[in-house]
This record gives C-alpha cells, structure tokens and sequence, in this order.
C-alpha cells in the first residue's frame, strides 16, 4: 500500500443555507484514501457522508451547497480548482462513483450497453468496434449473465443487483485509481450485496484502485474496511482502523451505532399458528414478459408457484429471501393488488381473492400495507392530516371519526399532532415511515403487511421503527406479514419465518429453529451471506466474558 494519499480531504467545510438546523452540512473533515485501501465512511442519514462524497466528485448544487474551505486532492490536484473541462476529463478516468439507487443513475430510455459504451466514447474512444468489445469485457468482468445479449436490455428488465453492477461497469469502465460507494448495497438482498461487495473487492485487489465506501450498515464495514472514519452532524467524532473502531470504540455516538446493529435473536415462537387469520392455499401467480426487439415473443414468468403459508391472529411471520423471489408478489395478492392466476386467500374463512367491488371495498380497512420507501408512497403535494386520513374517508369513515382516529395514532407511533399541517419532505426517513404506520393503523387493520419497511433506514432508526412496529402489534394484537431479506430483523419482530425462493416457499419454522439449524440449502445459503458475522461472533463472545 503506498505511503502517498490517493485522496488527501483536508478541513473540508461545506455551508447548508441559510435557516437550515446547522451552519455546515460538512465541517472540518479531513480523512485519507490510499491506494488499494478501502476507506469507510459511517453514520445516520444527515451527517454528511454522501455530501462530502458529492464534494469529492464536484458534484454539488452550488447554489444551495458550497463548498467554503478546505482543500480536495486527488493524486496531489486540487480538485477545488479545475475548471469544468478539466474535471470532465478526470471523471471517469481518474476517479468514479457509484451512485446508491441504481435505477435512479441510469438512463431509462437507453439500453445498459449504450450507457457503458457513451462513457467510454465521451472519454476519446472512436472506434465503435472497440468500444463494443470494451462493453462486453467490462460486463464480463462484473459477472453479468450473457453480456453480448444483456447489453441489449434496459434498466427495469435488469435486477437490482444487475443494474448496480452497470452502475459499477460505468464507474469502472476507464480504469480510474479512486473508486467512490455511496451506500452500493442499502437496498439489496443479502445474497446480491455479499455479491456487490465481493466484485468491489475483486477490482481492488485487481486494479489497486483506493475505495472510499459511504456506508451505515457495520456489517458491510467490519468484511471490507480497511480503515473507519464516523461521522455525526457533518463532523469526524471518531477515525481510526477498522479493527479498532469496531471492538472498541471510543466515541459515545460510535458505541451507539454498534448497539443499534441487529443480530440474530433466538425467538422462541410458535411452530404452528392457531385460529388461522389469514390461510395462503396454493397460490399460483405468473406475469406475460415481451422478449428482445420488435418480434422477440411473449413469455411468462411464473412469480408464484404453488404458494402455502397461514398466519393466525396476532402473529408475525417474516418472509425472507432475494430480490425476484416472489415476496412483494405474495404481499400485493394478500393485499388484492393483484388478482392470483389458481389456489385460495382465505381472511377469517372467506374467500376473499374471489371478492370485487362492494365486498373487496369492505375488507380494504381490514388488511393495509406499510411500503419500502416512504417518501414514494407519501403523496408530497398533500400535508400529514390528509394523507392519513384520506384513505379512512373514502372508505367511508366520518371525517370528524377520522380526524379522532388520526390523532390517536399519531400519538401511538409517536408524532405530535402538529405535524398534520406539515408536507412530507419537511420530515426525515424515519419520521416519514413513522407516518406511513399511522396511515395503516387509522384503518383499524387485523393484518398488516409490511413490505421492506425498514431495509431503506440506518441502523438507529431502523431500530426505533422495528420498535414501534412490536409495540403497536402488541397493543391492537395485529398480525403481521413481514417482508424482509435480512435474516437479523427478521429475527427481531418474527415469531416465525418462511423462506421464499424461486417463487416457492422452500422452508418455514420459528426464528430459533431455522436460525441454529436451517434445513433447506438455500436458507443455508442466505446466513452464510450475511455480512459481518465473525464480527458478530466476537462481539457476543466480548459480551459474554464480561457477564
């Protein structure tokens, strides 16, 4: 590893606007990236990771967020002081990002292959031919299936997971010494992430690039990072190698990072549910694709295949597995989003995936659904009272009972009654999500299902949300069905689990029983994923010698 910085941040100070709720989204920082060292940067939504990331690449509204000291330097250039021509040319080629959401980087009306091969033809590449064969390497390189077809393809005929690893190819496509991850796996399943960030390491150790990986997931720090640098209200509070950030912090907000991380909770649940509220038979569900080009054909994919799983009253089950799997499937046809091709939904013995109209407006109230990113599915042109209560009033409940029910929920997922005359955006992640519980809960639901409802939040958060959720199911004494692919919050709120793969449920069992002895090889295949597990395993060894 080279004595010399690759990327030298020195008293980076970038102001906020003003009447924000500090001075500078970013104040004072200063951290190193060598080559062939993977540098992660750690902390809660707002501490200014991905702002100093945007800094790095000079891409930064300036008009809102300016950069008003320090120094930036890559390979010892003032990245502060390039004109726009220069820093075009040094993106790219010197240094390159990927970006958190993949299908909001790339460009939906271009194929995945003409967005890798525009980003090697800006660069000075002419020869079409060239730069062909320079997709399909690269696509090769980022273990994509059949990169001469795929190249073809647009963003959402890809998986999460394929459409990082274009992110990844654009970012890596001219060979730049300074990679930058702004949070690459938050929102992927265990499996694709363990994938996503061994291809990162992969390149690494292949091209000695320096990484520096914006991350609040301790998990992912603990396999890859090299050394930690933690972040709170835009400031460094803690910096130092990854060992001993992780097994011994100093910082008190660092330790409380750490404590918030899920682990694996042996659950003791029941293995069978009694008075079955909700009964899934055979349910069978398939979508018509269209294939490549004009005459390419229809085929169908069949999402559900043949699915089985009971939930009773005041039950939670978790549904685990990968993106594609069938889970959000399962969920909407629960929810009567989607109609099922074959097989029965049974709601307290009625055959409700026959019901329309007046009888499926009538058990709209009695299963709602909290979704995975709260901010799409609050409407932004409409304030708190309304979204909430919209939904209760159309279905007939009173406004004056509405306006009632939706100040006691409020109370209960733990907002003051002030925030009705508020919008959307002027809330955080889990202030936002906490909304989207009380909009479910004002509709007096027996069944909730809870799509990805915490897999976009940082650890914190995401604790005080899996929280609320226990308490809240445990005061109405709701059910609950809980998607999820991460097997640790599953554990926190599940009595028992299902394990979806392929569209089929391939095993089910208490947290505690599929946890210390999963049967099936794809449930083995999801924990042995999981990241930071020798961690884990070190920490929980730590605190037991201390008992």
């Amino acid at each position: 590893m080279s004595k010399e910085p690759l990327l030298s941040i020195r008293t980076l100070c970038v102001a906020l606007p003003p009447g924000g709720d500090r001075e500078f989204a970013v104040e004072d920082v200063s951290l190193d990236v060598r080559a062939g060292q993977t540098v992660c940067v750690v902390g809660e939504s707002g501490s200014g990771k991905s702002v100093m990331a945007n800094a790095v690449m000079r891409l930064l509204p300036e008009r809102t967020l300016r950069v008003t000291g320090g120094e930036i330097a890559l390979e010892g250039e003032n990245l502060l002081a390039l004109d726009a021509e220069s820093l075009r040319r040094m993106r790219g080629a010197r240094m390159g990002m990927i970006f958190q959401e993949p299908m909001t980087a790339l460009n939906p009306v271009m194929t995945v292959g003409d967005q890798i091969d525009e980003v090697l033809m800006v660069h000075g590449q002419q020869d079409a031919k060239v730069r062909e064969r320079r997709v399909v390497e690269l696509m090769t390189e980022m273990s994509l299936p059949t990169p001469e077809t795929l190249r073809h393809r647009y963003p959402f005929q890809l998986s999460g997971g394929q459409r990082q690893r274009v992110v990844i190819a654009i970012a890596m496509a001219l060979e730049p010494r300074l990679l930058i991850a702004d949070e690459p796996t938050t929102a992927l399943d265990v499996t694709t992430q363990a994938q996503i960030l061994a291809l990162i390491k992969r390149l690494q150790a292949t091209h000695g690039i320096g990484v520096l990986f914006i991350t609040h997931d301790f998990g992912v720090v603990a396999d890859i990072a090299d050394h930690v640098v933690v972040m709170q209200h835009g400031k460094v509070v803690e910096s130092g190698e990854a060992t001993q950030v992780l097994r011994q912090p100093v910082h008190p907000y660092t330790r409380r990072l750490i404590d918030a991380v899920p682990r694996m909770r042996d659950a003791v649940g029941s293995a069978e549910a009694s008075s079955p509220l909700l009964s899934i038979e055979q349910v069978s569900k398939s979508y018509r694709s269209r294939g490549l080009g004009l005459f390419g054909g229809k085929s169908r994919t069949l999402a559900l295949d043949e699915v089985s799983l009971v939930i009773g009253e005041g039950e939670t089950v978790g549904l685990i597995g990968e993106s594609g799997s069938g889970k959000t499937t399962l969920g909407q046809c629960v929810m009567r989003l989607l109609d099922v091709d074959s097989g029965r939904i049974l709601f307290q013995g009625q055959p409700v995936h026959e019901w329309h109209g007046r009888q499926l407006k009538a058990l709209r109230p009695q299963i709602q659904m909290i979704f995975q990113d709260p901010f799409a599915s609050l409407n932004p042109r409409h304030k708190v009272g309304r979204i909430v209560t919209e939904n209760a009033i159309l279905c007939g409940v009173e406004k004056t009972e509405a306006d009632r029910r939706m100040r006691e929920v409020l109370k209960v997922v733990g907002l003051d009654e002030s925030v009705v005359n508020r919008y959307p955006h002027e809330f955080s992640g889990g202030q936002r999500q906490r909304i989207g519980i009380a909009r479910a809960l004002v509709m007096q639901p027996r069944l909730i299902v809870a799509d990805e409802a915490v897999s976009a939040l940082d650890v914190s958060v995401q604790q005080q949300v899996l929280g609320l959720l226990r308490e809240v199911r445990d005061r109405l004494g709701l059910a609950m069905l809980f998607i999820t692919h991460d097997l640790r919050v599953a554990s926190q709120i599940c009595d028992r689990i299902a394990v979806m793969h392929k569209g089929r449920i391939v095993e089910t069992g208490t947290v505690q029983a599929i946890s210390r002895a999963p049967a099936h090889p794809y449930t083995r295949s999801l924990f042995e994923a999981m990241p930071g597990q020798a961690w884990e395993r070190d920490v929980e060894e730590a605190e037991r010698l201390l008992v």
